[in-house]
């Protein structure tokens, strides 16, 4: 709806209207908030304070009274005359249709929708929706693992009675029909091991082991094409980095790390696991972890991080146990615990002790025996 002066200087409402289609029943909501109404005090009115008359609307046309009443019972009363513009323009409508079935075999045409008026794209009730396979996607194979996309032309063809305002006979829409990427199956989880070590040397190269690996005949792991020293993975196998020359592989989102996972994995040094809550006994020791990202981590096992020469920073914001020998022989600088941790014997041995090494521990916490 937009408003503009006539002759006279009276505000007009043009409203635009598909063809078929009564003005009379837009609702009083489509129109409360076409406008912003406030009081002398600045205060926005809404709900109940306003009421909208239509009794005057026509598919014609007519006139539209709004009534806005303030807290202090002053009432303001604004009508406005409105020029209905018709039109079956349903190209934008058709930018966000979503389709409710494919077919298969290039060339093969269905109807996909009959009646499409819930759209809230656009009312299209008035039109045939036709989808034909123009060109059908290509998956990817071993030879050739990238495949070729697709296309799906979408035809809206007025039926009997409509017509387009332009004088086409339809519209149509193109969209792309996405291969799937090739799936590179490995026999042993060496091999995919090792198709991620091949990278190492070369951090500027994009991994290219397809967007879907997995191990003989499932276990699928999804790997992004990133760089590799930015490598997300869903699950990693023990072994993975351990002869990796990069420093910051990143290690999937997981809620558990299992025992001795990635213990001396010396190239290891930067953890990022933002979903864990367990990690598991010797989980990372002997790794050469500098920085670590576990924010809700609650439980750490025997030994998890002992021997992690290079951890200096240790925050842990909701750690509730630290097991045995944890953090033993780390050389910690900075280390935050909550209120209440328990705390088992020899968690921090050999911590330096040194004026520079500040520990937090919110005045309180617990050993356990």
């Amino acid at each position: 709806m937009t408003l503009s002066p006539d002759q006279s200087g009276a505000l007009v409402a043009s409203l635009e209207v598909i063809n078929g289609h009564d003005p009379s029943t837009v609702t009083d909501d489509m129109i409360k908030n076409a406008f912003s109404f406030t009081d002398s005090k600045g205060n926005a009115l809404t709900g109940n304070s306003i009421t909208v008359d239509k009794s005057s609307l026509t598919e014609d046309g007519g006139s539209i009274t709004i009534t806005v009443t303030d807290a202090d019972g002053n009432v303001e009363t604004l009508t406005f005359n409105i020029s209905i513009t018709r039109t079956s323009e349903v190209q934008s409508a058709l930018n966000g249709l979503s389709l409710d079935s494919l077919v298969s075999g290039a060339g093969a045409s269905t109807t996909i929708k009959g009646d499409l008026s819930s759209l809230s794209t656009g009312d299209l009730k008035h039109f045939t929706i036709t989808a034909t396979i123009s060109k059908a996607a290509v998956d990817g194979t071993s030879s050739a693992p990238d495949g070729t996309d697709g296309e799906i032309t979408i035809t809206a063809t007025p039926k009997d009675g409509f017509v387009l305002s332009g004088g086409e006979s339809s519209l149509s829409r193109t969209i792309t029909i996405p291969k799937v990427t090739y799936i590179k199956v490995f026999a042993t989880e060496n091999d995919l091991i090792n198709a991620v070590k091949g990278f190492a040397d070369d951090a500027t190269k994009n991994l290219q082991v397809g967007n879907k690996v997995q191990v003989g005949s499932g276990n699928p792991y999804v790997l992004t094409q990133d760089k590799f020293d930015e490598l997300k993975m869903k699950n990693s196998y023990k072994g993975t980095f351990s002869s990796d020359a990069q420093k910051n592989a990143f290690l999937g989102v997981t809620t558990q790390v299992s025992d001795s996972q990635f213990k001396d994995e010396h190239n290891l040094t930067f953890i990022s696991l933002p979903k864990a809550t367990d990690i598991a006994p010797y989980a990372f020791q002997f790794t050469k972890v500098d920085a670590i990202d576990l924010p809700e981590v609650t439980s750490i096992g025997t030994a998890a991080f002992g021997q992690a020469t290079a951890l200096h920073e240790i925050d842990l914001p909701k750690v509730e146990t630290i097991a045995q020998s944890a953090f033993a022989n780390c050389p910690i600088t900075s280390l935050k615990i909550p209120l209440g941790t328990t705390i088992a014997d020899n968690a921090f041995t050999s911590i330096d002790n040194k004026s520079s090494t500040h520990v937090t521990l919110n005045a309180e916490f617990n050993t356990s025996q």
